[in-house]
């Protein structure tokens, strides 16, 4: 690729079958593929679940998300061509079927950029503690389940400038293309499920936008 060399980890578990849904799963900025594979538990979920789970690297260990992060916005890294390329390698080698992104911090903003720039390409996305950091007029409707701390300094979750100097969207705006898009109610079913709450909001097409804080 232009932006040289990258990698990515794969764990393909015994029970998928052709068709299975593919997990990709995104580190933060100056983490790794390994650090999210050593320390989430995907593996041994794809082995109960039937799924297969991709481990990509960050050029300089950041993902191009738009107005954030680092090095790979930076430079105009093409992640989301990587992500593509990604994706269709494990089509041809895994006989992988939907596609679904859950990253942390960069990684969740880089699974609603990957949203935002290809509609329909993503069953879903699971972004923890990120923010919306690129134009996202047209999103196709999807499964969101948006995870975000309510002291979340880095990326405040009301929105407002973080420590590495950009502006983020609330979680509200962050959510609100992808609510538009799958005609979500104006207010969902709120559950109190201490230390967390709960928003969750059936939309048409059966998608699912939801928010845990």
């Amino acid at each position: 690729p232009a932006d040289g060399d990258r990698t990515a980890t794969v764990h393909h578990a015994a029970s998928a079958g052709a068709g299975a849904p593919l997990v990709v799963v995104l580190h933060g900025a100056r983490g790794t593929a390994a650090d999210m594979r050593a320390n989430l538990g995907w593996d041994a979920l794809a082995d109960r679940e039937g799924l297969v789970v991709a481990y990509p690297d960050g050029l300089d260990r950041t993902w191009n998300a738009g107005r954030c992060c680092g090095p790979a916005r930076d430079r105009g890294v093409d992640d989301v061509g990587f992500l593509d390329t990604l994706v269709a390698t494990l089509r041809h080698t895994d006989a992988v079927g939907p596609v679904y992104a859950v990253g942390f911090s960069n990684g969740a903003m880089m699974s609603y950029a990957w949203a935002c720039a290809r509609p329909g390409a993503l069953a879903g996305i699971g972004p923890v503690a990120g923010a919306l950091t690129v134009d996202c007029p047209a999103p196709a409707p999807l499964t969101v389940v948006a995870v975000h701390g309510t002291r979340d300094e880095r990326v405040p979750i009301g929105g407002g400038r973080g420590p590495s100097g950009v502006d983020y969207p609330a979680l509200d705006a962050s959510l609100a293309p992808f609510r538009t898009a799958a005609a979500c109610p104006a207010t969902g079913a709120v559950v109190d499920a201490a230390p967390a709450r709960v928003d969750e909001r059936a939309c048409d097409g059966h998608a699912v936008v939801s928010d845990v804080v």
